[in-house]
C-alpha cells in the first residue's frame, strides 16, 4: 500500500483533472439534454467511480473484490465514453 503523502501533489492534480471532466461531462448533458450528452455524463462518473475506488485501495485500505469492481466500473465508464464518441461520428 502507498503512503499518499509521497505523491500527494499529482493524487491532487489528477483528481481534480477528473472532477472537471465529470463537470463538463454533466454539463454537455444538461446542455445538449440527448442521448450523446447522457453518454458522456454517464462515462465520466462512472470512470470518476473507478478511479475512486482504485484511490480508496491503494492509500486507504484493500476492498474485497476491489480489483474486479475497479475494472468493471473503468470498462462500462469507457463504454460509455466509447459510445458517446461514436454516436457523435454518426450525427
Amino acid at each position: 500500500m502507498l503512503k499518499l503523502k509521497n505523491v500527494k501533489i499529482p493524487v491532487i492534480v489528477y483528481m481534480l483533472v477528473i472532477l472537471v471532466m465529470v463537470w463538463q461531462g454533466t454539463g454537455i448533458w444538461l446542455e445538449i439534454n440527448s442521448e450523446l450528452g447522457i453518454y458522456i455524463d454517464l462515462g465520466a462518473f462512472i470512470f470518476c467511480v473507478s478511479d475512486s475506488l482504485l484511490a480508496y485501495q491503494r492509500f486507504k485500505c484493500p476492498l474485497k473484490f476491489g480489483n474486479s469492481l475497479v475494472l468493471c466500473t473503468y470498462y462500462v465508464g469507457q463504454h460509455f465514453l466509447a459510445k458517446s464518441s461514436v454516436i457523435n461520428s454518426v450525427n
